[in-house]
């Protein structure tokens, strides 16, 4: 292995730490390749092009922290970004000093659409990171769907339908269904970027769409029980009145989280702060139990999310923090450091 190689390899080593720490997290070699895999884009982006900077410390011969900017202009989000990532020893305070010197040293660096996915297991410097410009944008929350829907029903037992709100929550039939949810997506997150500033991104919408209509594909042909890997939906209607809907998307052996999903949950404003989304959990929940899922994960700004994920005990796995961001930290605050409060995050942002 060549020192280009064998770097990128430890740097990968000491993010994949964080990563297992969590007991959600495979431990496997396939998910530390995926782990390396994003190091080393971001790796020959500054070697190869210029297109940032490394940062490393040792002690001794030993990595024991990094910090590495890059920018990529082909994401998920359907834009370019400024990715930071760093990755430190958080249980040696000499480790812990320098990410904090490194992010005050490199404040200049930081674009305006940076983003750093910082581990919950960085706690200690999540106020250094809002004292040099970041923001929160959202959490990433972990959950077991047995133990969330216990909790759920333990303290709310919400009903499995909605016509107490003369709603109709059930699966998606057809691709005019989808055409609805992209089109509240499209005008919700326009209106309200705040909650995902991607959300409108017309490249994102349209991966967003395929990903749906293959689900409605599937469920024609007879495969929804069948299929594994797959969406998936619900809708909400009022009537004829489309008002929502809900999803969640199954791997049957994500790399990073084994037997898993990915939710979402759109509602319209006139049925939010109706207590509809407490439904909507207990029908997905129950699903997800069904077919075998053993983690769901997902990103969230929405207060309602937070305040159930809290209820659920739910993990959050990470902060992402950007540079442009509309919530001060106290918004966050079920999902805060304990030993630090919503107040004194706020008065680090400047």
């Amino acid at each position: 292995m060549n020192l280009h190689q064998d770097l990128i390899t430890q740097i990968a080593l000491l993010r994949f730490r964080a990563q297992v720490s969590y007991s959600e997290h495979q431990h496997t070699k396939e998910a530390f390749e995926l782990t390396r895999a994003f190091i080393e884009r971001g790796y020959q982006k500054i070697q190869q092009e210029g297109a940032g900077e490394l940062h490393t410390h040792y002690e001794e011969t030993r990595l024991k922290g990094y910090m590495m900017v890059w920018r990529q202009n082909v994401t998920w989000y359907g834009s370019s970004v400024q990715y930071c990532a760093l990755d430190f020893d958080w249980t040696d305070p000499k480790s812990v000093m320098w990410a904090t010197q490194k992010l005050l040293e490199l404040r200049p660096l930081l674009d305006h659409d940076c983003e750093l996915m910082l581990s919950a297991r960085y706690a200690s410097i999540l106020g250094v990171a809002l004292s040099v410009g970041f923001g929160i944008d959202s959490v990433i929350l972990l959950g077991d769907p047995q133990r969330s829907l216990n909790k759920l029903i333990e303290c709310y037992d919400p009903p499995k339908q909605l016509g107490f709100l003369n709603l109709d929550i059930r699966p998606i039939k057809s691709r005019r269904e989808v055409d609805q949810i992209i089109r509240l997506k499209r005008d919700y997150f326009t209106a309200h970027p705040e909650y995902c500033w991607f959300g409108a991104h017309e490249e994102h919408l349209k991966q967003h769409r395929h990903e749906l209509e293959r689900s409605v594909l599937l469920s024609r042909r007879g495969k929804t029980e069948t299929v594994e890997d797959q969406t998936q939906i619900w809708v909400i209607y009022r009537d004829r009145t489309f008002l929502g809907n809900c999803s969640y998307t199954v791997q049957s052996s994500n790399p990073m989280w084994g037997h898993s999903a990915g939710l979402e949950i759109m509602l319209h404003p006139l049925i939010q702060k109706k207590s509809v989304v407490k439904t909507v959990y207990r029908v997905m929940l129950e699903s997800m139990i069904n077919r075998g899922v053993h983690v769901y994960k997902g990103g969230t700004a929405q207060p309602a999310v937070m305040g159930l994920g809290l209820l659920m005990e739910r993990p959050v796995f990470s902060w992402v923090l950007r540079k442009n961001t509309a919530f001060g930290p106290e918004h966050f605050s079920p999902y805060l450091p304990e030993e630090q409060s919503a107040i004194s995050l706020k008065s680090l942002r400047t």
